[in-house]
């Protein structure tokens, strides 16, 4: 299968997270932020390719933020539509969650998890939650993984994943912290 996300309007920073984490790990990955799928293409076919038993859940309110650039955008008003319209070549690799993510948490039993992706929020107090929600759910050396560690004025995300999670890894603009 060959890649689409590229023509996915979005912002994409973690291509090597997620080839690295099909490579070594598989089950359960969890994405939370898809906006209108730039990423979530990417680790469909990447999952498609690797062969390897995958089951791949998305979550996101799919209200978009209160970033300028989101309220901007035209498709802001039916996000969904737009995300479902760009994810059809790999509907069927994928299960959409539409709602928060720490109630997104709670449909999942502890330890089941292999990677969870934090890219939804970016305020300080939405990503404490987000990793205190996600944390639990994670398998022993699984992966729990964020983008835009240095976001924003005052670092919200940064000031929040180093004191939730001490030893983490930055990995370029994003971060990861094995279990």
């Amino acid at each position: 299968m060959k890649h689409f996300y590229f023509n996915i309007e979005g912002w994409f920073h973690y291509p090597h997270i997620y080839r690295e984490a099909i490579e070594r790990l598989d089950g359960t990955f969890v994405e939370i932020g898809a906006w209108k799928g730039c990423s979530t293409a990417f680790l469909a076919v990447e999952a498609v390719r690797s062969g390897k038993a995958i089951d791949i859940h998305v979550v996101d309110t799919f209200e978009g933020s209160d970033e300028d650039e989101h309220r901007k955008d035209p498709e802001l008003k039916d996000l969904r539509a737009a995300f479902d319209r760009n994810m059809a070549p790999v509907a069927d690799r994928l299960t959409v969650h539409q709602m928060p993510s720490v109630e997104a948490a709670k449909l999942f039993e502890d330890g089941s998890v292999s990677l969870c992706m934090i890219d939804g929020a970016h305020d300080y107090a939405s990503v404490k939650a987000d990793i205190a929600a996600w944390l639990p759910k994670m398998k022993p050396g699984g992966w729990l993984c964020g983008d835009d560690i240095a976001w924003g004025d005052d670092m919200p995300v940064f000031r929040a994943v180093d004191e939730m999670l001490p030893g983490w890894v930055r990995r370029g603009c994003a971060w990861t912290y094995q279990i």
